[in-house]
């Protein structure tokens, strides 16, 4: 009976002692706590994205192989921050020497990579000189430090002139494959 008696009472201390949540990582706790996440992880109540529309004119030299465009973007900041940069994505600069690449690329197919020829950010020229404090770019990123930063809930219009250099034949991406054939 004893031996029963203490059977039970260990049996019930260890199934009650058991954690019966699972583990919560600071980062999605801080989330949950800031409702913009919920428990089950969906988006909460304060949950918010930001958005940008892209308006590209392009065109390709095929004689040089060249991709010459202009784009504006609608940068819409629906978080509630003021953002005094903007992140903008240069993918093309893979085939730039010294870019981030999950894989080896051999020095025949790298470039100057994307060559940026003007940025204006609601109507402010910005200075893309190497000596610019307004941009800094590193691998496939360009930062873009904003003159007036951008509110909450407004919109920023970014216009950028740029130019790319379409390696030949190249598995990753793009290529110039001859003959008028273009992947880009």
């Amino acid at each position: 009976m004893k031996m029963l008696l203490v059977i039970l009472t260990v049996s019930s201390s260890i199934l009650f002692s058991q954690n019966n949540s699972l583990f919560i990582p600071k980062d999605i706790q801080k989330a949950i706590d800031y409702e913009t996440r919920s428990n089950n992880g969906e988006p909460g109540k304060n949950y918010w994205q930001n958005k940008s529309e892209y308006k590209i004119d392009a065109e390709v030299f095929t004689d040089s192989s060249i991709l010459v465009g202009e784009e504006t973007i609608k940068y819409y900041n629906n978080s509630p921050d003021t953002l005094d940069r903007i992140v903008i994505r240069l993918y093309q600069d893979i085939a730039k020497p010294g870019a981030t690449r999950d894989r080896y690329v051999s020095s025949k197919y790298l470039g100057e990579g994307l060559i940026i020829n003007r940025i204006i950010v609601d109507n402010d020229t910005l200075d893309i000189s190497n000596e610019s404090r307004d941009i800094i770019s590193g691998s496939t990123n360009m930062i873009v430090t904003l003159e007036q930063p951008l509110a909450p809930n407004k919109i920023s219009s970014i216009n950028v002139k740029w130019q790319f250099k379409i390696p030949k034949i190249w598995k990753i991406r793009m290529g110039n494959y001859g003959e008028g054939n273009f992947f880009i």
